[in-house]
């Protein structure tokens, strides 16, 4: 029996639409699947991408072990936590003298000059012949009067742990000064400057001194400047001249760059840390005598026999000092007073004077140099100037401080990661990435000097030539930026006259319409 024609014809139109639709859904799954696996290849192209991004730019700095070993997602943490055993290692010693009773360098120091200074007891002898041994301004032994109060043993568990935190701020503020954005290439510069500078911060440790504090303040405040908060980094930049009055000459930097709130916020915190704090432990009359005989027994004392309260160390090895270094090599002076007297390393023989000239001839030679490198408008394509030129200056910092003995340059952290980072960024194989690199390698092998022969390498001044190589590479590295500033501006006026033009030939257009 035969379909009627209409049903055959709505039976195969049926069929037709259900073969199309099955071809529709075969198609739209083989897409699906296509897209799945394109978007998966994609996937694993991004992550594999970072990868070999991080490995070219590390090529040639770390060995490729070391770079798989920094490309572990858990790097950067057990970087940290090899930080926090080493802090624990370092702090032992101290720790332990403590609860023996025995001597224990300047902690025992920093303790009885709290003690007597929250008593109204002198802390700072008027016999002329005398010396200092508490050589820091008044302000610092107001804090110490303050930390007096939680007893000897807090009183040594906190100085440690300021020390510690101290620590990892001033690496974090470095690292996140150089604006280094891989993590292989933030684990490398996070590990690698410590490790060139840990004798420093063992030093800290062992002997009490504030330096890592001072280095995470003067960071902290460099970073407060970047974003603008001028009172603020001035007030660190004051707390850390108070207690160890050298940082003050980061004053000279601020006033250059026009930082005129900075500068008067260092102004009004040292008036207040000088001046008004003191009163809560002493009457206005001993404060002013405080500080008028630190400022005559340690600012203003220079003469061929001393500098400051250290007769017998301010000129030896020990000081890694511009003034220090051309004293030894300049004069026949001693270049180990504490031990050896007779010791000299002069290789002439000038008078006091003469080596004051000279010391005044090369310190106007390295702030002129820095004043080349650091112009009023800095360039809109260097993406780090300030990074830079808060390093040069922490480094002239370091080389004009009268007393510049070898922890205070655990200040070296911050420049030597500054090049390091330099050196990352810098394109692979090109001259840039050389320069940072020779100059990060020199630097650390002239440090590592003091290991195989201290008393030598110190006398003519490994660690200040170590300084002065990373400040000259810095500074040249920002002279060397001074062309892409001026093609940058020609590029603007150029792009500036034709947004002109086009606007003008705009309304003509509508004029004439």
């Amino acid at each position: 029996m035969r379909e009627p024609h209409g049903s055959a014809r709505r039976r195969r139109g049926t069929v037709w639409r259900n073969d199309k639709e099955q071809l529709d859904v075969e198609t739209s799954i083989q897409s699906n699947a296509d897209r799945r696996s394109a978007d998966s290849m994609s996937a694993q192209a991004n992550r594999a991408q970072p990868t070999n991004d991080a490995r070219e730019s590390l090529a040639g700095i770390a060995p490729i072990h070391l770079v798989r070993l920094l490309e572990h997602p858990r790097a950067i943490p057990s970087i940290y936590a090899f930080f926090i055993i080493l802090m624990t290692i370092f702090a032992i010693p101290p720790l332990v003298n403590d609860w023996l009773g025995l001597l224990n360098k300047d902690y025992d120091l920093w303790y009885w000059t709290g003690w007597f200074y929250g008593r109204g007891a002198a802390i700072y002898p008027t016999e002329k012949y005398r010396l200092f041994p508490f050589m820091y301004p008044p302000s610092c032994a107001v804090m110490l009067a303050t930390a007096n109060r939680l007893g000897r043993t807090g009183f040594m568990l906190a100085l440690i742990l300021i020390n510690s935190i101290a620590w990892i701020a001033s690496v974090r503020l470095s690292i996140a000064a150089t604006g280094l954005r891989k993590p292989a290439a933030i684990a490398l510069a996070t590990l690698v400057p410590v490790l060139c500078v840990v004798p420093f911060i063992h030093d800290t440790y062992l002997l009490g001194q504030p330096n890592l504090l001072l280095l995470a303040l003067m960071l902290a405040a460099a970073a407060w400047l970047r974003r603008g908060r001028e009172f603020k980094a001035g007030i660190l930049v004051g707390i850390a001249a108070a207690i160890k009055a050298f940082p003050i000459m980061a004053v000279g930097y601020l006033l250059y760059r026009r930082k005129w709130k900075a500068s008067a916020a260092v102004g009004a915190t040292l008036v207040f840390l000088l001046l008004i704090a003191p009163l809560a432990y002493r009457t206005p009359r001993q404060t002013i005598d405080d500080l008028s005989l630190w400022t005559r027994g340690m600012v203003l004392k220079y003469d061929s026999g001393t500098i400051a309260q250290r007769p017998e160390r301010c000129y030896s090895f020990k000081n890694q000092s511009l003034i220090a270094l051309e004293h030894r090599l300049l004069r026949r002076v001693p270049a180990d007073g504490e031990t050896d007297p007779f010791w000299r390393v002069n290789l002439v023989n000038l008078d006091f004077n003469g080596v004051n000239a000279a010391i005044l001839l090369s310190a106007t030679m390295l702030g002129l140099f820095s004043l080349r490198a650091m112009p009023i408008f800095r360039s809109p394509v260097d993406r780090r100037p300030a990074a830079a030129e808060w390093g040069m200056t922490l480094m002239l910092i370091l080389m004009f401080s009268p007393l510049s003995f070898n922890y205070f340059f655990v200040w070296l952290l911050y420049p030597l990661t500054y090049a390091l980072a330099s050196a990352i960024e810098a394109p692979v194989g090109s001259r840039d990435r050389t320069i940072w690199k020779i100059a990060f390698g020199v630097a650390v092998g002239l440090m590592t000097l003091s290991i195989a022969i201290p008393k030598i390498a110190q006398a003519y001044g490994n660690v200040l030539f170590a300084t002065i190589i990373l400040f000259a590479t810095t500074g040249f590295d920002l002279i060397s930026k001074r062309r892409p500033v001026r093609e940058f501006r020609s590029q603007e006026s150029t792009e500036t006259e034709a947004n002109a033009t086009n606007a003008n030939d705009v309304q003509i257009a509508k004029a004439s319409l």
